[in-house]
């Protein structure tokens, strides 16, 4: 994609739906890269390229401008900017490097290279003929699970697909538990029930059991080896599931155990808050994984437990503050000029990086 004036650009279409264009060019900028997509801007003075492109911008070409200090300012050294003769074409490559730029036809002259450059077009045309510019899908607001294209495995169940390239997203547990956190409505419990659908129709899958101390929709699913329902149940049960982790050998290899906890803030001073805290401890290296959804307070709470569950640095930010939310799993959220976050929308993170996903329902 070739920009010629970058500040042209911004004056034809500041006032084009809102300025959209204006605010969706620095985004394709940053991430196009990664779906295959290269961008070459050009500006006539130091600020007619918005922090926003040049922060990104892995290479520079810096042509003559109207005060050798602008071009010193762009990261060229003083000593060989100052004094130097640049003709039309001539400038510096960001390392240094003095180039001169090519000329396409036989001559220097505006009228010569436009028409060569339209014969190269018209080559180009030819050679790749029938071949369109690739269509660049955007994210669904909306995801059925039956859509997501492949399987999961036993502890990396589907949970929806990447902003990128709209590939597979899975939620790696292989050495972490996770956690789901966001906002009312923003879409946990369904995140739940996908994770929970994916895990029971992996091969060879684990045992699954639901703890949901209020009222939850994950109940009525058909997945489950066993179900608390209420306070006083996941009490009682909690600490049913610390034998069972200690029952179960500490060398791997064993059949995945995963306990799956709606509302599970509704637990941070609970009773059973101590065993929680030991079955996450102890889980880890017994092949159990704990699943946990929380509101974006109850992810702060100072319960050890939570914390506990917090250091994999693993799970689901969903409508997130991109402020404030990123380190509840230590991580740093991107900006987003249009934040857009329907329900199910958020960052799936893992490994100290953040990706965009939409879930599937």
């Amino acid at each position: 994609m070739l920009v010629d004036s970058y500040a042209g650009f911004v004056d034809s279409y500041e006032k084009v739906d809102l300025g959209a264009y204006v605010d969706a060019l620095p985004r394709l900028v940053a991430d196009g890269r990664a779906a295959g997509v290269h961008f070459v801007v050009t500006g006539d003075r130091r600020m007619a390229i918005p922090q926003s492109i040049a922060a990104v911008v892995a290479r520079r070409l810096i042509l003559r401008l109207a005060d050798e200090h602008e071009m010193s300012s762009l990261g060229l050294d003083a000593r060989d900017v100052r004094g130097a003769r640049l003709p039309p074409g001539r400038g510096f490559l960001d390392d240094g490097r003095e180039v001169q730029v090519v000329v396409l036809g036989d001559g220097g002259s505006g009228e010569r290279q436009n028409a060569a450059l339209s014969a190269l077009g018209v080559q180009l045309a030819a050679r790749h003929a029938g071949r369109g510019t690739p269509a660049i899908k955007r994210m669904p607001t909306e995801l059925a699970y039956g859509e997501l294209p492949r399987r999961s495995s036993p502890l990396r169940p589907l949970l929806g697909v990447d902003d990128i390239d709209l590939s597979a997203a899975a939620l790696p547990l292989d050495d972490a538990h996770a956690a789901i956190i966001g906002s009312y409505r923003s879409g946990r419990t369904t995140a739940l029930q996908t994770l929970a659908r994916s895990l029971h129709e992996a091969p060879a899958a684990g045992e699954l059991h639901l703890l949901a101390p209020r009222r939850s929709s994950l109940v009525e699913l058909d997945l489950w080896t066993s179900v608390a329902r209420g306070i006083d149940a996941c009490e009682a049960r909690v600490p049913e599931l610390v034998e069972e982790a200690y029952a179960r050998s500490g060398e791997g290899g064993q059949t995945p155990l995963i306990v799956v906890i709606d509302d599970a803030g509704e637990l941070a001073e609970a009773v059973c808050a101590g065993a929680l805290e030991t079955l996450l401890r102890r889980g880890r290296d017994r092949d159990i994984r704990v699943i946990a959804a929380l509101e974006r307070g109850q992810a702060r709470h100072y319960a050890p437990w939570v914390r506990e569950l917090r250091k994999d640095g693993t799970g689901l930010l969903l409508d997130p503050d991109l402020d404030l939310d990123g380190e509840l799993l230590g991580v740093r959220l991107p900006r987003r000029s249009n934040a857009f976050f329907p329900p199910g929308r958020g960052y799936l993170v893992a490994g100290g990086i953040a990706r965009l996903i939409q879930v599937a329902s």
